[in-house]
């Protein structure tokens, strides 16, 4: 008659062995989820700086090339100027963040995050 034998009984992980496993998968999960917080606000604040100039430079170069005081307004709405801007090829698009007045200031949108 042939002998059943038992496994061994450490085979696998044991119950506090995978709580601990996920315990630091956590804290490892929040540090990274932490520190790319901190680089997405900052890279919204460098975002914000580059439309700023963006748009100031644009206007300075329709200033040098046209030799106009003021920028001709494209439209009624609050990108009119900006419009004029990327009509004559100084600008790609209006700026989704600031607004641009017929005198060439820049400044941030009402419902922007600048």
């Amino acid at each position: 008659m042939a002998t059943r034998t038992n496994p061994p009984s450490d085979v696998g992980y044991t119950l506090i062995e995978m709580l601990i496993v996920v315990v630091i998968l956590g804290v490892l999960g929040s540090v990274v989820a932490l520190s790319l917080h901190g680089l997405t606000s900052e890279a919204a604040g460098t975002g914000c700086q580059a439309d700023r100039h963006q748009l100031s430079v644009a206007a300075e170069a329709y200033f040098a090339q046209t030799g106009a005081d003021q920028i001709a307004g494209a439209g009624v709405d609050h990108d009119r100027f900006e419009r004029t801007l990327a009509n004559g090829g100084f600008l790609r698009t209006p700026s989704t963040y600031h607004d641009l007045d017929a005198d060439g200031v820049v400044t941030p949108q009402e419902n922007s995050s600048c």
